[in-house]
């Protein structure tokens, strides 16, 4: 599992419309399954099976993560975690938060 957060400093947001933005690659991309963290909320950003089965990159834009709730101000957390653990290698090389 990997987290990585960023802060959104600007008030007046509405959290319950963000939207994930992410790319990376890795060496079997259907295990990985995702959770976007904001003011103590904790909900599945994509779950397993979201990418093909195999060695590649992956990504997605403008994806809705339902679940969350209250302004946007404050930190938000990304985690992406591999379900299989069997060695695999991989790397994120992007994620944004927006509405």
């Amino acid at each position: 599992m990997v987290c990585t957060s960023l802060v959104v400093a600007t008030a007046g947001g509405d959290s319950s419309v963000a939207k994930l933005d992410i790319s990376g690659r890795h060496d079997f991309r259907s295990s990985l399954r995702g959770t976007l963290a904001h003011n103590g909320i904790i909900v599945d950003a994509f779950p397993i099976d979201t990418f093909p089965t195999g060695s590649g990159t992956f990504s997605f834009t403008n994806r809705a993560v339902p679940g969350l709730s209250s302004d946007s101000v404050g930190a938000w957390t990304f985690c992406i975690i591999d379900t299989d653990a069997f060695n695999d290698t991989g790397v994120l090389n992007t994620w944004s938060v927006h509405d």
